[in-house]
């Protein structure tokens, strides 16, 4: 296996790609703009992407349900702080978690949501 990829569509493209982008911090792999649409390639990490596509009429974009990304970082305390200047609600606020990580959550303009851990007493 040589990488995960995560597809998010999404009904506001622009928005969604600063978000990723601007917010995350995520660097965009790839971009493209055709008949059937845009979409952009965002490097999470070594071997995981996540896709966003604009929903178009033949295929249109469905709110992520029941699913969440996790994403694990050096220091989820500095992507925290990110995202709060950012102006973004986080949904499960940052802690010490009894499994051994820290971490919290948020969603993506499009509903996905996007858990932040960094892990402890390793």
């Amino acid at each position: 296996m040589t990488e995960v990829r995560v597809l998010v569509g999404t009904d506001d493209f622009e928005r969604s790609a600063a978000f990723y982008s601007e917010v995350l911090g995520f660097p965009v792999d790839e971009r493209w703009d055709g008949p059937n649409g845009r979409g952009m390639l965002f490097r999470v990490t070594t071997g995981g992407v996540i896709e966003i596509v604009e929903g178009t009429p033949r295929d249109p974009a469905e709110p992520a349900s029941g699913v969440s990304v996790a994403v694990e970082l050096d220091d989820v305390d500095a992507m925290h702080d990110r995202v709060a200047a950012a102006g973004v609600e986080v949904v499960t606020a940052l802690e010490d978690r009894p499994w051994g990580h820290r971490n919290f959550e948020i969603r993506d303009p499009s509903g996905l949501g996007l858990v932040f851990f960094t892990r402890i007493g390793a």
